[in-house]
């Protein structure tokens, strides 16, 4: 999909270079420009065409919202190298040029993105007649209404009897949440409802839940109907999610990515990260697969965090990410 983005003078980037793997993943400390390279990837999704413009219609990629402001920058640009060719978004306070103006990929098509600022538990939920996601995730349980008893795409290796999309989100919801769940979706005057069967439970609505239950719900339904070959950007994907449900999720994403699904994933989970690097050293992920990146600050140059086949860190995980707690529990004692 895309192996290579390469970005200059654009929000808190100055000039990086970044090599995309099936599992990316985006770190660092709050405010240093993380979010940047999703949002670069977006502003040239945003120009592809109609449904990126009308699907991204809230965020602002024009001059004078995205250009770098350390200096005084006359243009910024965006490359994408692509399996199809390269991709290259130019904008200055006069013009934007985007080449070449059809594109082989599109939001939707065979991008999606899971903003964080998603919505939690709905009442009622979209019908997803047209949109498959949504960048909230509005379309989601929509989705899995039409989908649910449809074949997924991929080969999870997780047994024939969870090959549905339905029964694959029941399936992970227990594995990630450590609790028997089964989401039923139904349509009723247009809109999706939501309920869920816990335990012995019966037909719990979503407010009746924890929040983080609607919330994994969405990035499991997200991941488990796309198709090998598709990119799909999720940004926070351990919202409200306890420490071990966090790992399990680090465990589920891995899975996704060796079935053949291009992940960008921006988190602040430790958990999800350890999990990772336990799945390499257990050879359940190829270290060729993964690409970290730490940002430090704002001024600072991503630092790509390299795990070597035995599940070791090349170099030391840059300081303030596993450590922010050890001064205080060695003083502890």
């Amino acid at each position: 999909m895309i192996n290579n983005l390469h970005i200059e003078r654009f929000m808190d980037i100055e000039n990086e270079t970044l090599g995309l793997k099936s599992l990316t993943v985006i770190t660092g400390v709050n405010s240093a420009g993380k979010s940047a390279v999703i949002q670069a990837i977006l502003a040239i999704l945003k120009k592809a065409d109609d449904r990126g413009n009308f699907l991204l219609k809230q965020f602002d990629f024009g001059f004078n919202s995205a250009i770098c402001k350390y200096d005084a920058y006359d243009n910024f640009l965006i490359a994408m190298d692509t399996d199809d060719g390269n991709i290259v978004l130019s904008v200055n306070a006069e013009r934007e040029d985007l080449k070449p103006r059809e594109l082989m990929i599109g939001i939707e098509k065979n991008v999606f993105y899971l903003s964080a600022n998603r919505k939690g538990y709905e009442t009622m939920e979209l019908k997803a007649d047209i949109y498959s996601v949504g960048v909230q995730g509005e379309y989601l349980f929509g989705t899995l209404y039409n989908d649910k008893d449809k074949p997924i795409a991929l080969d999870l290796g997780n047994g024939e009897e969870q090959s549905t999309l339905g029964s694959q989100v029941d399936f992970w919801l227990k594995e990630i949440l450590g609790m028997k769940f089964k989401l039923h979706a139904e349509e009723k005057n247009s809109n999706i409802i939501v309920s869920y069967d816990v335990a012995d439970l019966r037909g719990l609505m979503p407010n009746q839940l924890g929040t983080a239950v609607s919330y994994l719900a969405k990035v499991i339904i997200m991941c488990l109907r796309a198709k090998s070959g598709d990119l799909l950007m999720i940004e926070n994907p351990e919202i409200h999610l306890h420490p071990k449900a966090q790992a399990k999720l680090g465990e589920f994403l891995t899975i996704i990515a060796n079935a053949g699904v291009n992940l960008i994933i921006e988190t602040h989970s430790e958990h999800i990260i350890n999990k990772i690097q336990y799945m390499i050293f257990s050879k359940k992920l190829d270290t060729e697969k993964l690409a970290i990146y730490y940002k430090g600050n704002s001024r600072e140059a991503f630092e790509q965090v390299v795990i070597d086949e035995n599940g070791r860190y090349s170099v030391d995980f840059p300081e303030g990410f596993f450590d922010a707690s050890l001064g205080d529990l060695m003083e502890i004692g």
